[in-house]
């Protein structure tokens, strides 16, 4: 497992993976960029209760800075925040399937306990299934199927339910709008971005939009070369 410790800084390119997978997931990736991914905190491997540690954690994963972000889903959250809070230390952004730049999403919040309940008991086949559609993730969700059902599906759960919330969307699309480095974008074309924000995006001269063709949410799993190409 892939985690971030204090002290640990060889690296510029750091990924924060998106739900419910952890670090392992984007090994591969990682590698093919020179990076390497770390578990956000109450997810995967990692210490801590969830969002309520992110500024303390995304302190100290920015120290040392400039980093180079590369965020998948609510990682790309973290992303985002991590730059607003900390000006300076995030050389660049890339945000990966970000929820809140794509359509409302479900009523995660009402159904948190089934959620819950369905991701400790979900078998890395059945997480693949319900993640792309197949089987064929399988072995690359081992792991992440191993880390829900031991510690992490209640984390991941509450994740989901903060990920509905209109005001936590609104409230990050300011942020990013705050932003001014580098940044990039990439979703699938099965997994788009609102209109509206893909002409917001269009009018900032500093950011590159890529959309992959017949990709969904979950591209590491689906579209691992490609995204490599993307991120090198």
């Amino acid at each position: 497992m892939k985690t971030f410790e204090l002290g640990d800084r060889e690296a510029r390119k750091l990924i924060l993976p998106g739900l419910p997978v952890n670090a392992d997931t984007w090994a591969g990736v990682a590698q093919g960029i020179g990076g390497r991914a770390v578990d956000l905190p109450g997810l995967g491997l990692s210490g801590g209760k969830g969002i309520a540690d992110w500024d303390r954690w995304l302190a100290a994963l920015l120290e040392g800075g400039p980093v180079d972000l590369i965020g998948h889903s609510i990682g790309a959250a973290a992303a985002v925040l991590a730059a607003d809070q900390h000006p300076g230390k995030v050389g660049s952004l890339t945000l990966v399937a970000p929820f809140f730049l794509q359509g409302t999403a479900d009523r995660a919040a009402k159904i948190q306990p089934l959620v819950r309940s369905y991701l400790r008991h979900a078998s890395a086949a059945r997480l693949s299934r319900q993640l792309i559609g197949s089987a064929a993730s399988r072995a690359a969700l081992s792991s992440s199927a191993s880390d829900l059902k031991r510690s992490s599906a209640a984390a991941a759960a509450a994740h989901l339910a903060l990920a509905s919330s209109g005001q936590w969307r609104e409230e990050l699309r300011e942020a990013l709008d705050r932003y001014d480095g580098p940044l990039s974008i990439i979703w699938g074309t099965e997994d788009p971005l609102l209109p509206s924000a893909i002409e917001h995006l269009e009018s900032r001269p500093e950011v590159e939009l890529h959309a992959l063709p017949s990709a969904g949410h979950h591209l590491r799993l689906t579209h691992e070369d490609a995204l490599v190409d993307l991120l090198k």
